[in-house]
């Protein structure tokens, strides 16, 4: 879903593959319409040296949201979906490591594809709401201003 700059190379590659499907960009809400629509999500990114402080792309979040299982393929200081257990992570452009993936995955028996897709969801639930990603937030602001202030008073 989306228009990402490698697009039509990717169509043209996948040209003989009738089970892969590229959509255009869509609006947030229809996007997570579509991805329930699906049996496992995939995200990719290129490597990139800024990745190596970490990532927190909505579009991963979104993807277990969904509860369906997540085959990423990333080179960064965090993984996300490893740590939900919701999922399989290669590196990124490993396309050999993305193909065993999708047939481990596809493999796997639907029980164990829901569990996985449920853990995806508990996570974002639990680790990445709003409401609590603010009060952490502005936790860490009072804690470095109270080391600040102690700091100026010694």
């Amino acid at each position: 879903i989306g228009d990402g700059p490698h697009k039509t190379a990717l169509q043209d590659m996948a040209a003989d593959l009738p089970d892969v499907v590229f959509l255009d960009r869509m609006p947030r809400l229809a996007a997570i319409s579509t991805l329930q629509a699906c049996d496992a999500v995939f995200v990719g990114l290129r490597a990139h040296p800024l990745f190596r402080f970490g990532i927190g792309m909505n579009k991963i979040f979104d993807a277990m949201l969904v509860e369906r299982p997540v085959i990423a393929s990333y080179s960064a200081g965090n993984d996300p979906v490893s740590e939900a257990g919701c999922g399989i992570t290669v590196d990124a452009g490993s396309s050999d490591r993305i193909m065993q993936a999708i047939v481990d995955v596809q493999g796997l028996p639907p029980a164990a594809r829901r569990t996985m897709g449920e853990a995806g969801a508990r996570f974002v639930r639990e680790r990445h709401d709003y409401a609590d990603l603010a009060t952490r937030f502005l936790s860490a602001i009072d804690g470095a201003a109270t080391t600040a202030a102690r700091r100026r008073e010694a």
